[in-house]
């Protein structure tokens, strides 16, 4: 044998021995070069890295975030929780999910395993050279998060408050304004990922960021004498509309004064001031008039309005209020000049007729003439706060007009759900404790939104199905709402304006397209359902929510599941559209709270 042969066979033996000798020490372990997310996993033992990685997403899904907030000498400690349920399937408000942990983790301990000879070697080999990452796929629900921290940080966080002229002892003195302080949202999403991808689950902490107020005590100083002055002099205003008119005296409007964020030198009045004025003095009834919209039904074939619409009146506050301030500039100027004397100020206000949105003319006008579609739900059995939440919806989307070629977005038309719009909280289980979250009774209007997309024949452009199958709807054609996302969207394809028309008729809620009729044709079919999972025994909570001895739980245990329904538009051209909804079920474990409270 030559020399160079003794070489070749040296190495060859040099290579065999290595490769029994790596394939001996990993044949319990993970290859080198090997990560999950952004962990390395080389040389772990498969229970090692399962302790590691899998346990790790298998808390965080079961216990949440730990977030703390610092400001000043104050901290705020926040949990997160995969999720939060309520009392119904629909009033489930998801924050995070973690996608399929086994499988990712599976794969990664398969690398160098394959089923064949030649690419579990080749695995083996590139193992030696190349990082190899395998996903474990996650979502974090940025505008759920964000709403939670609002609720949360709420007291600790705050917007600044301007300084502001206050009555004290008799005389208008200054109150000083304050600090407000916010959180970049963007970053702690970035923080959360960032634990997830490095399997980290110690607390995320964040620092926040404060901010000035834009109005301060030193601005308002050099206008102090001047609004006590209107006080003194005195100086009064007299709001006029034809023979009727109210006073606001002095004392009064120097409650209202401000100054302009951007130019102090101008003089501006609290807006929620004077509106409240008008509400507690104004006795004028026909401004308490609200506009109607008409109502219509098919009648014999035809569009027949049921019900007029209405006009109703209302004072144009932006006017009054730039008029008012118009005046008292003048006022402030002259008493610059030392021209400030006691006088009445005269401002008109007007009252405008407001026409309905939606009214006979309309119909004319945008040629509609049909039915063409029309969804019917019931909410037997919903809580007051539900129904009332399914009516403040419902009053949101009553006469909404699509145009043709026009995408419909029912968190767009609904509009922020908030106290103030009308909402009522209900509670939600968060983790091991009760709070109260907006929801209930909008997924009942979503859903019905939806089953009216489907009954026109309407292209759907965005729908997501509850986690849990919800027992007001069934599996398979539900669609869930919580702004901003998940939306429900849909397109008017008919070429023609669209009429949306909602109503509550003793526990059903309807919603009615009217437009006109092109010929299309719509096929539903049944829900095919596959892959039941049951659901974990009931689950006991102590609430102090509660009184000692109560005991309230959510909806009936339902099973995890799989529904499909396919959907079929036959258009008058020939066209055919098609689209299939699946939805995938959690299964729903029933969760009772058991009262603490006194």
């Amino acid at each position: 044998m030559t020399i160079k042969w003794k070489y070749v066979f040296r190495a060859a033996v040099s290579v065999f021995i290595f490769a029994l000798l790596f394939g001996y020490y990993y044949s319990d372990k993970f290859y080198p070069h090997t990560f999950i997310n952004g962990v390395s996993v080389s040389g772990l033992t498969y229970a090692q890295g399962e302790k590691k990685i899998v346990s790790f997403f298998e808390d965080i899904k079961t216990n949440g975030f730990n977030l703390e907030f610092a400001r000043e000498t104050n901290t705020r400690k926040v949990n997160i929780p995969s999720f939060a349920s309520g009392f119904t399937p629909d009033t489930v408000v998801e924050y995070f999910t973690i996608g399929d942990i086994e499988k990712s983790f599976s794969d990664a301990y398969g690398r160098g395993r394959e089923a064949s000879f030649w690419d579990r070697w080749l695995g083996r080999l590139s193992s030696l050279f190349w990082d190899k990452t395998y996903e474990v796929p996650f979502a974090i629900q940025r505008e759920a998060v964000v709403s939670l921290l609002d609720r949360e940080l709420n007291g600790f966080l705050s917007g600044p408050k301007n300084a502001e002229f206050v009555w004290d002892k008799g005389k208008i003195a200054i109150s000083e304004g304050r600090n407000g302080a916010d959180v970049d949202y963007d970053k702690i999403l970035d923080g959360m990922k960032d634990a997830l991808n490095r399997a980290d689950k110690s607390s995320l902490w964040f620092g926040v960021n404060l901010i000035s107020p834009r109005i301060t005590s030193t601005n308002l100083k050099l206008r102090l004498e001047f609004v006590n002055d209107l006080i003194n002099k005195p100086v009064n205003i007299e709001f006029w509309n034809g023979p009727y008119w109210w006073r606001a005296r002095g004392a009064v409007i120097a409650d209202w004064i401000t100054l302009n964020e951007n130019n102090k030198e101008k003089i501006e009045i609290k807006p929620e001031k004077l509106r409240n004025f008008f509400e507690l003095n104004v006795d004028y009834p026909p401004i308490e008039e609200k506009s109607l919209n008409a109502r219509f039904e098919m009648q014999n074939g035809k569009l027949v309005q049921i019900v007029p619409g209405k006009p109703g009146l209302e004072v144009n506050f932006d006017k009054l209020k730039a008029d008012t301030e118009s005046q008292l500039q003048t006022v402030y100027e002259n008493y610059l000049a030392g021209k400030i004397k006691a006088q009445t100020l005269n401002v008109n206000f007007t009252v405008e007729k407001v026409q309905p949105q939606i009214n006979k003319e309309t119909i004319d006008k945008y040629k509609i003439t049909d039915l063409i579609g029309r969804a019917q739900t019931s909410f037997l059995g919903s809580s007051a706060a539900r129904i009332n939440n399914i009516k403040v919806g419902v009053s949101k989307l009553n006469g909404i007009l699509l145009a043709p070629g026009e995408e419909f977005s029912a968190v767009k038309a609904i509009g922020e759900v908030t106290e103030e719009a009308g909402y009522q909280k209900e509670f939600v289980i968060k983790v091991d404790k009760s709070v109260e979250e907006y929801g209930g009774g909008l997924c009942q209007v979503g859903t019905t939104l939806f089953r009216l997309a489907l009954d026109a024949g309407l292209p759907v452009t965005e729908r997501q199905n509850h986690s849990y199958v919800v027992g007001y709807y069934g599996p398979g054609l539900d669609a869930t709402i919580y702004g901003p996302y998940p939306d429900l969207k849909f397109v008017n394809d008919t070429g023609n304006y669209i009429l949306l028309q909602g109503m509550v008729e003793g526990t059903n809620l309807i919603f009615e397209f009217y437009g006109k009729k092109d010929g299309r044709h719509v096929t539903i079919s049944d829900v095919r359902i596959k892959d039941k999972i049951s659901p974990p025994d009931t689950k006991y909570i102590l609430s102090p929510d509660l009184l000692a001895g109560q005991k309230k739980c959510t909806e009936k245990r339902r099973d995890g599941l799989t529904a499909e329904a396919d959907y079929t538009v036959e258009y008058a051209n020939g066209d055919v559209s098609r689209q299939t909804f699946t939805s995938i079920y959690k299964s729903w474990q029933e969760v009772c709270l058991l009262g603490t409270g006194i």
